[in-house]
């Protein structure tokens, strides 16, 4: 496992937080990030990337930055599950050994504060999303 620069949690979180998003569903807010990381890092950012060579359905973090092992993990207070269950998919997440970080990125205050800062040695970001109201 490398540990991952602080620095490179802080950029992605600050660079998240810049922007307002409008959606109406997971799906919609997770194309709306997919755009801000597109903008960010080109083509660094894989989308539904699969950690588990056993199961590809299962462990598949929303984007995965492959040059800094950061598993980006989307969620909003539509997305169904209960804070516990986020917390165990970030768990298997965490003991992939590609993965050196996760950041979760949330509407759902209820969903992040169940999240510890650190999971099997590795740091847990939380980053609460401003949303903007659909008209």
């Amino acid at each position: 496992m490398t540990a991952v620069n602080p620095s490179a949690l802080d950029a992605l979180e600050h660079e998240l937080l810049k922007h307002r998003y409008r959606y109406a569903n997971e799906a919609d807010l997770q194309r709306q990030i997919g755009l801000v990381l597109r903008e960010l890092g080109g083509d660094t950012f894989k989308a539904e990337h699969t950690l588990s060579k056993i199961d590809a359905r299962r462990d598949r973090p929303d984007f995965f930055h492959s040059p800094t092992g950061i598993a980006i993990e989307i969620k909003t207070q539509f997305s169904g599950g209960s804070p516990a269950q986020v917390k165990r998919q970030l768990e298997r997440y965490a003991a992939h050994d590609e993965v050196n970080a996760i950041l979760l990125a949330s509407t759902s205050h209820r969903i992040a504060l169940c999240v510890p800062p650190e999971m099997n040695g590795k740091p847990v970001r939380r980053v609460a999303l401003i949303m903007d109201a659909l008209a």
